[in-house]
């Protein structure tokens, strides 16, 4: 079986795409026509659904440097805060969520929302050369850390307020099960739909094998119940390293890991991922993004890139962990191309 080569570009497209630097080759060319000139498939996550709040309410206030959320709930406000960064992206540098108290706008969300399926926007084009699936909103925990507290932050939050987190969560796992189950059932005649995709951001340096087990473990295992029995496979995003998670991972009923590769990016190449994930786990990624980078050479990038080839079984997917950066030139792309293609 050859293993495919799947770069994750989308970050890469609309990047350049908004600021008018795409290559003059790939002018005007989406997604989908970007990656048939490299002659790979694209892969197209895509929310089948909307969010809407009831009671909470959420305002944007922003300029060209920066960007503030403001939540309102339980008679108070709530603030998160976002700075351009060098790169042209907003980094987030203040959470809305800072002591025990504030965990009121948690649990406001997560039973004030509502999910509206939106099966027409993952309608797969037969035309395009695309991996579509179905993008599910973050798990809980995730959700919290990633959204409302911050990993500098959080951990000690969670210390702090144990008992209320675990309640929140609970109360949150079981809503989410549902939201999934909702959605599938206004998109189970997707049939060329293979993955349903979590951006959970599973890194290890931030998720502990612990908080895996506590907050993680079983709503995995339940939505890939609820997706496995409608014909999906579970892929779930890694941002660094996952190497202590892969067993965990294994027994959680995850069928892939987004962002598999060695260091920089990440620890555990596709050998070392592969003893650890037992039970088969497909494994996506090898070549860390760092060896797209101006800055790499090309003989480094090359001989990477030989490397991740010749470790790879029929369970992996050739790809670059975790996406192609902004910072890509479109000839290393292509080459990227070129040498992982069969």
């Amino acid at each position: 079986m050859k293993t495919p080569f799947v770069p994750d570009l989308n970050l890469w497209h609309e990047w350049h795409s908004l600021r008018g630097t795409l290559p003059e080759k790939l002018a005007g060319l989406g997604l989908p026509g970007v990656c048939s000139l490299l002659g790979v498939p694209a892969w197209m996550p895509r929310r089948a659904w909307s969010r809407e709040l009831r009671e909470v309410t959420m305002e944007t206030v922003q300029d060209a440097g920066s960007k503030k959320i403001i939540y309102k709930t339980a008679g108070r406000e709530f603030t998160a805060l976002w700075n351009r960064g060098p790169d042209g992206d907003w980094w987030q540098t203040e959470y809305p969520v800072k002591q025990a108290d504030d965990l009121v706008l948690f649990r406001s969300l997560v039973l004030d929302e509502e999910l509206t399926p939106r099966p027409e926007l993952l309608d797969p084009d037969p035309g395009d050369p695309g991996w579509s699936a179905l993008e599910l909103p973050l798990s809980p925990f995730p959700r919290l850390m990633l959204e409302m507290l911050g990993f500098s932050e959080g951990p000690v939050l969670l210390f702090e307020a144990e008992d209320e987190i675990r309640e929140i969560l609970s109360l949150a796992g079981e809503r989410y099960t549902r939201q999934v189950t909702k959605i599938l059932g206004e998109n189970r005649e997707n049939s060329g739909v293979r993955f349903a995709y979590m951006a959970d951001n599973l890194d290890a340096s931030f998720i502990s094998p612990g908080y895996f087990k506590d907050f993680l473990l079983e709503t995995y295992q339940k939505t890939a119940d609820i997706l496995h029995g409608s014909g999906y496979e579970l892929m779930v995003h890694a941002g660094g390293p996952v190497g202590n998670l892969l067993e965990l991972i294994s027994q959680s009923g995850i069928d892939g890991i987004a962002g598999i590769c060695g260091p920089p990016q990440g620890d555990t190449p596709f050998p070392q991922a592969r003893i650890k994930a037992v039970s088969g786990l497909l494994l996506w990624g090898g070549l860390a993004q760092d060896y797209l980078m101006p800055s790499v050479s090309e003989d480094e990038f090359t001989a990477a890139m030989e490397m991740v080839k010749s470790q790879a079984d029929d369970r992996c997917i050739f790809g670059i962990a975790d996406h192609v950066p902004v910072e890509a030139e479109w000839d290393r792309i292509q080459k990227a191309a070129d040498l992982f293609l069969p």
